[in-house]
């Protein structure tokens, strides 16, 4: 907890690169492969090989990506599909994360990405917060649709114009 604390309080900017957004989900993906079997996840890919290398902080989008990853593989305890998909629109490198889960209630989506809120057992309510502070660090985006007891899909848009 404490580590969460000090990265969503602590002051960073993006050391931004020129990286595939693609690779770094893949990575994601792998890491997570071991508990999506287990839980009878599955993972679904739609990467889109025409969306250009762009700039960003690949370890900074890893996290973002490994807190909604990890939500969503949580919100699926008896397991259901989860799906990965990247796409170019206009000039924002977007990718969207969308799971069979329990979905949101209405009254919750509106605290979603305060610093501590949670509805979790054993959350810190800091995951989303951060994920939410370092997409607008990159001058982006971050959104959510949900429905209870149909799944959550939550879209990053990130700039391609660094």
């Amino acid at each position: 907890m404490l580590i969460e604390v000090r990265d969503f309080t602590r002051p960073t900017t993006p050391h931004k690169r020129k990286a595939s957004l693609s690779v770094v989900i893949r990575e994601i993906v792998a890491l997570f492969s071991p508990v999506m079997q287990e839980k009878r996840i599955e993972c679904r890919l739609r990467l889109d090989p025409r969306l250009p290398d762009f700039l960003f902080d690949p370890d900074q989008v890893r996290q973002v990506l490994l807190n909604l990853i990890k939500n969503a593989v949580e919100a699926m305890p008896t397991g259901g599909f989860l799906s990965l998909r990247t796409f170019q629109a206009d000039d924002q490198g977007l990718v969207e994360i969308a799971d069979t889960g329990e979905g949101i209630e209405p009254e919750n989506l509106a605290q979603l990405f305060r610093p501590f809120y949670t509805t979790k057992k054993k959350g810190t309510g800091l995951g989303l917060a951060v994920a939410y502070k370092i997409v607008h660090d990159h001058n982006g985006d971050i959104t959510v649709n949900s429905e209870p007891g149909r799944g959550t899909t939550i879209t990053v848009q990130l700039p391609l114009a660094g």
